[in-house]
């Protein structure tokens, strides 16, 4: 008996099966299919869950992807030196460059505590909207 059932050519038709179902969900109430009976509603919570699934099957295989990649250890280090230090890297020098030309052109820029604040509070999300605020 077959014990993977989350394997990637199972996980790639749930999420072919789950793409279907949004692309019904929008179709239906673009055009208002089935209304008039009372199937819009089912319709939407169809696409929600449809979305919910198709990104839990893709970060379940990013995840089963990153385990088989790095079985090891040291996935952790290796994104910090690869992706983050890079990006950090790169805004100190940008904010360095824009509070020199800030000083040169005598131009008053922000604070120190401003400048702080936006090189270490990491990334904020002003709008939390979406298909799982309404699940």
């Amino acid at each position: 008996m077959n014990q993977n059932y989350l394997s990637r050519e199972n996980t790639d038709c749930l999420k072919g099966i789950c793409a279907i179902m949004v692309v019904i969900c929008h179709v239906c109430s673009r055009t208002n299919i089935g209304a008039s009976i009372g199937l819009g509603p089912i319709y939407t919570a169809f696409g929600y869950w449809a979305v919910s699934g198709f990104m839990f099957m893709s970060g379940y295989g990013l995840t089963r992807s990153i385990l088989n990649k790095y079985n090891g250890g040291g996935y952790l280090q290796i994104f910090l030196s690869k992706r983050v230090l890079p990006i950090y890297m790169l805004m100190a020098l940008l904010s360095v460059v824009y509070y020199g030309m800030g000083h040169l052109l005598a131009l008053e820029p922000p604070s120190l505590s401003c400048f702080i604040q936006s090189f270490f509070s990491g990334i904020r999300l002003s709008s939390l909207g979406g298909f799982y605020r309404q699940l």
